[in-house]
């Protein structure tokens, strides 16, 4: 952290921005998943946990992880990621470098139901934005 700073006093913020970029522009396809942390839970390893539930990533997903045909119980494990509740800030695609940013809200509700309910339905997830 000292070195970065170091760095970032040393630096224009317009350097910064396009180190960022490019760095962003060869590490990621834009969207960040936790789907892969989910692989290495304990409940999913052991098979305890039907859904393994995250938030507040800015990323609503759901991800099939695994699905066995033990009978006469098959279970089907999911990741669900119910993303976040505050305001979000998206950079602009046309010209990242302008630094113009989009504001907007979004929300997610992730409701689950026992045996029987909702026409046999396991869960729902409902998702949404404003500006």
């Amino acid at each position: 952290m000292e070195i970065a700073i170091k760095i970032a006093k040393g630096t224009s913020f317009e350097t910064l921005n396009d180190l960022v970029l490019w760095i962003r522009s060869k590490v990621s396809d834009g969207e960040r998943s936790f789907a892969e942390h989910a692989l290495e839970e304990p409940a999913f390893i052991n098979k305890t946990a039907q859904y393994i539930i995250y938030g507040h990533t800015h990323h609503h997903e759901v991800v099939s992880l695994d699905s066995t045909d033990d009978q006469p119980h098959p279970q089907n494990q999911l990741y669900i990621n119910s993303g976040t509740w505050h305001s979000y800030f998206d950079l602009a695609t046309k010209d990242p470098k302008q630094q113009k940013f989009i504001p907007y809200q979004t929300l997610t509700y992730l409701t689950f139901y026992k045996d029987g309910e909702r026409e046999g339905r396991q869960f729902e997830t409902w998702s949404g934005m404003y500006a």
